[in-house]
């Protein structure tokens, strides 16, 4: 304690927080990033590219500025020389961004792809003109987009230009701050885990040698009842699940319907229980009845379409009373922020992550778990292994081609975190979004 204590005190989490012990080899690689950080800030940090005075500034691919392009370079070289200190000044994998920027072998990058899954040919510039903004430097861009989490389409709007002015200080915090957290995460087993990092909005099943062997978008709780961090073992896959209404949804949204509508439960494929017997929905006084008041008696939906959980649902026992579902709302998947559910984490594609998930037990290919869906009848499955499960809140982090990604503060635990450690600023977008703007006020 005294050790964390005089940490803290020098406001420096690298040496101390790393002599506690900590092995993630996620820490090592923030740890490797933080050094790159600070000696970049010591020789004046990198170039902030600015906008027009008013209106921002959208640079689109083919635009010429000889003031703002080179600048935009500058800060993006700065990217690629931090990149090649954290993984060790290797070169990296020919999938690599700068590598395929650099090539002229790709145009943009893949949503959630993490910066690196690039997509579509381009012909390399004949003759570079550093004062255009060509096809190589849009992949660059884009890269760079996605890493944010912000739309990867090489156009430079306000979103891309508040990220890129962003000031090296700010990251190196983001950096200690996200270094802590990983002390405290229990230290993973070796093999396969799976990691939802709830301000990416994404789920990540990685693999022994630490690369994604499976990655898709989320929908986590919204700001009001927001999905808690925790770490678990997801044991088991259901598919064609009921829904158990919470009580406070059955007193104060079923309760009006039903009072005015005997056969409003009905209708919504619901039903009454007690215990686990199905009863008659005028057992309820659907007049008079309140949280209180509602017990023995609980509602569930059936399994189908309208059924809130979607056709699977994945069970890590935990006192958060949290699990992953599907949802029959796909179109939230299209926003760039994802905060709607009321804590569970929805996923964006249940079959193929179940698939996955069940590949050590081949009898359940994806024409049994669909025709089981289908069927409409709830079939739980016990994974042969119990896959260890980590709800992180990682604003930032390094991958394993050594680029550091980031996401905004979406709950407020990087601002929070910041006082606590006395780092000031939380060092999310958005708090240097605000604090910017009194400064400028």
């Amino acid at each position: 304690a005294r050790s964390l204590a005089a940490t803290l005190a020098a406001r420096d989490t690298t040496a101390g927080t790393y002599r506690f012990g900590t092995r993630h080899p996620e820490y090592e690689r923030l740890r490797r990033a933080l050094t790159a950080h600070r000696e970049l800030a010591k020789k004046g940090g990198w170039a902030l590219v600015r906008g027009l005075a008013k209106g921002g500034w959208a640079l689109r691919p083919g635009d010429r500025d000889s003031i703002r392009v080179p600048v935009l370079r500058q800060r993006l070289a700065a990217e690629d020389e931090l990149a090649a200190a954290v993984r060790g000044a290797a070169p990296a994998a020919d999938t690599s961004l700068a590598r395929r920027a650099s090539t002229g072998q790709a145009t943009r990058v893949a949503p959630d792809s993490g910066g690196t899954a690039l997509i579509g040919p381009v012909a390399p510039a004949r003759r570079l003109d550093p004062a255009v903004y060509d096809s190589a430097l849009v992949v660059r861009v884009a890269g760079f987009q996605a890493r944010r989490g912000l739309k990867a389409d090489g156009v430079i709007g306000a979103g891309t230009l508040e990220a890129l002015r962003v000031p090296i200080a700010q990251n190196i915090r983001r950096i200690q701050l996200n270094m802590e957290r990983w002390r405290w995460v229990p230290l993973k087993k070796r093999g396969r885990y799976l990691l939802v990092n709830i301000p990416a909005f994404t789920l990540h099943v990685v693999g022994a040698g630490g690369r994604d062997e499976l990655t898709m978008r989320v929908i986590v709780g919204n700001k009001q009842k927001s999905t808690p961090i925790f770490a678990d073992d997801l044991k088991y896959v259901v598919l064609a699940p009921y829904w158990n209404v919470p009580t406070s949804i059955v007193v104060k949204e079923l309760r009006p319907h039903q009072a005015r509508n005997s056969f409003y439960l009905k209708g919504e494929d619901m039903e009454v229980l007690r215990g686990d017997k199905v009863v008659p929905e005028s057992k309820i006084d659907w007049k008079t009845v309140h949280e209180g008041s509602l017990a023995p008696y609980r509602v569930r939906q059936l399994p189908g379409g309208a059924n809130p959980l979607g056709p699977i649902k994945f069970i890590l026992p935990n006192d958060n009373d949290v699990y992953l579902h599907g949802t029959p709302n796909q179109g939230l998947f299209g926003r760039e922020k994802r905060g709607f559910s009321h804590g569970c984490v929805r996923v964006e594609d249940p079959y193929r992550l179940a698939l996955h998930l069940l590949r050590d037990q081949p009898a359940w290919t994806d024409e049994r778990i669909r025709k089981t869906v289908a069927a409409g009848e709830p079939k739980w499955i016990t994974l042969k292994a119990p896959l260890p499960t980590y709800l992180l809140y990682l604003t930032a982090w390094a991958d394993a081609d050594g680029a550091m990604h980031y996401r905004d503060d979406i709950y407020g635990h990087d601002h929070t975190l910041g006082r606590a450690l006395g780092l000031g600023w939380g060092a999310s977008t958005g708090a240097y979004r605000a604090q910017t703007r009194r400064k400028s006020q």
